[in-house]
């Protein structure tokens, strides 16, 4: 049954070399080349039952119909194993981490846009900011977009056909999370999140709003 299946995230979280740094329990890549959508679909043909398995999709913004399972069970994965929160919410975390860089002589900048990502001897070896600076660095990390990131870039540091393939890959569904204050008396904490969706066909959202790769079938 499928709450039975639903052992096969847990199975597949102790395959994945990504998501653990303890050493994974066999040889991951078998769930890779599966699909959600498909996999789940022969679990089960309740629509409704589909939709709660499926919709945590736009966590990530893949489709159910070419989401590789791997990556759907390492999303939720956390999910099943019971709902936990920070206090403080996301902004706690973020704070503590800046309390932890300046505490080992760090300094945290923002409203510093990086113009380009500076190479020498084929290493990197800084970035130029908007306004001309230039700071040293051994390692960038840039959370920008991948094409953003390759323009930063200097031609020709990257491979060719690397360049072209991630050129070539196609935009996920991008999301704008908003955190919010309040000076109300807090709620009861539920243990459950919230998902509200116009109706249980999550195939046919996706396709509306043109981020399906294939067809939806009526």
């Amino acid at each position: 049954d499928v709450v039975a299946d639903l052992s096969k995230f847990k199975e597949i979280r102790g395959e994945s070399f990504g998501y653990t740094i303890e050493r994974p329990t066999g040889i991951s890549g078998e769930y890779t080349s599966t699909c959600l959508g498909p996999f789940i679909r022969s679990l089960t043909k309740n629509e409704r039952l589909y939709a709660v398995l499926t919709a945590q999709g736009f966590l990530y913004g893949v489709e159910p119909a070419t989401a590789p399972l791997e990556l759907h069970a390492l999303v939720i994965d956390s999910m099943l194993q019971g709902p936990a929160g920070v206090d403080g919410g996301g902004d706690a975390v973020a704070k503590v981490m800046l309390d932890a860089i300046r505490a080992h002589g760090g300094v945290v900048r923002t409203r510093s846009k990086v113009t380009a990502i500076e190479l020498k001897d084929g290493r990197v070896d800084g970035v130029r900011l908007e306004r001309g600076e230039r700071l040293s660095a051994r390692v960038v990390i840039s959370n920008a977009h991948p094409t953003l990131t390759l323009d930063l870039l200097p031609p020709g540091s990257l491979r060719p056909a690397y360049v072209s393939r991630v050129r070539a890959m196609k935009n996920g569904i991008g999301g704008i999370a908003g955190y919010f204050h309040s000076s109300a008396p807090a709620p009861k904490r539920r243990n459950h999140n919230i998902y509200a969706f116009a109706s249980f066909d999550i195939d046919r959202m996706y396709v509306d709003h043109g981020f399906a790769a294939t067809d939806h079938d009526d």
